[in-house]
């Protein structure tokens, strides 16, 4: 019996030393970018076709720290740990921070950079606006889950007049080459095939370039709809559901009301077996519970008075 103890002893001591040699291996290997090919080989080909070749990959992706070192080899252990386990979460995903970018880009807030006809100063940006957000596929082009080029929405957010201008010479060089843009979603929306594409932009820019009737002139609807649009929105869709279709389909407002809307003429005789059908909360939705007592508390029956019945279904907002 304690020879079989001893044995379980040394298995797991074995289990113990095997584990720690392992462990040390992964750590001290976590500083070479060869041993990240292992797992992340297209980012590594991706990172020798680009200006950041030479760099090491926790000169980017090690958290800027003075407990970056231990942190950085811990990850990178949990990283092997769940690539064995197969439970690594794809797609593959990293984050860099503004401070490992201005290690070596720290020039770039004193000057005005030039870049395929578009001039651009990061300083007054940085604060807010992480490099990333605008250039996360400059190091492994090609292998990027979620690519992020500089878009126009994105600038159109503070040059809109207001905080920032909106002439185009601000930023974009005279004689500019259609052919060196990217196709960012802005472009894409003011394609040939804008009439469909342009409401998948970000409505809230389009007025940095277009005066505030531009959009009515085909919506008849103030776009992008102004705040507190939702309480205001169903004396628009009675006037022109048709309108409102232009953008929206009818499933829209189906995932919001739960029932087809607006409400067609024969809705108010078959009303009642609609509310129990779809539950009141679905009427209350829109209608206040008040709304259904002005007529429900009044007991109205057949041969209620027209004018009696006339003025209900006009406080209840039925009739016009």
């Amino acid at each position: 019996m304690r020879e079989r103890s001893d044995w379980i002893i040394r298995i797991a001591l074995i289990g113990i030393a095997c584990t720690t040699v392992a462990i040390n291996i992964i750590i001290s290997a976590t500083f070479s970018p060869s041993f990240c090919t292992i797992c992340h080989s297209s980012q590594a080909s991706a990172l020798q076709k680009s200006s950041h070749r030479d760099i090491r990959c926790n000169t980017c992706h090690q958290r800027n720290n003075v407990f970056a070192v231990f942190t950085w080899r811990a990850r990178v252990v949990g990283m092997v740990a769940r690539q064995i386990t197969f439970s690594y979460r794809r797609p593959i995903v990293a984050n860099v921070s503004q401070d490992n970018c201005k290690q070596c880009h720290d020039d770039i807030l004193t000057r005005a950079v030039i870049s395929k006809a578009i001039k651009m100063s990061h300083k007054e940006v940085a604060d807010y606006l992480r490099c990333t957000e605008c250039h996360n596929t400059v190091a492994h082009p090609g292998a990027i889950a979620n690519p992020k080029p500089a878009a126009m929405d994105k600038c159109s957010v503070c040059h809109n007049g207001k905080q920032a201008s909106v002439s185009c010479t601000e930023c974009h060089i005279e004689g500019v080459d259609g052919r060196e843009q990217i196709k960012t979603s802005w472009k894409i929306t003011h394609g040939p095939q804008w009439r469909k594409l342009h409401g998948m932009g970000n409505l809230n820019t389009c007025t940095t370039c277009h005066g505030d009737i531009f959009c009515l002139r085909c919506h008849n609807a103030s776009l992008p709809h102004p705040e507190f649009w939702v309480r205001y929105h169903p004396e628009q869709a009675k006037a022109d559901a048709e309108g409102c279709y232009k953008c929206h389909h009818k499933s829209y407002c189906l995932s919001c009301h739960g029932i087809d809307m607006p409400h067609d003429d024969k809705f108010f005789k078959n009303h009642s077996s609609i509310a129990k059908k779809k539950g009141k909360k679905t009427c209350y939705r829109c209608h206040l519970e008040q709304g259904c007592l002005r007529c429900h508390a009044s007991h109205i029956h057949p041969g209620l008075p027209k004018d009696r019945l006339q003025e209900l279904r006009r406080s209840a907002g039925l009739d016009k």
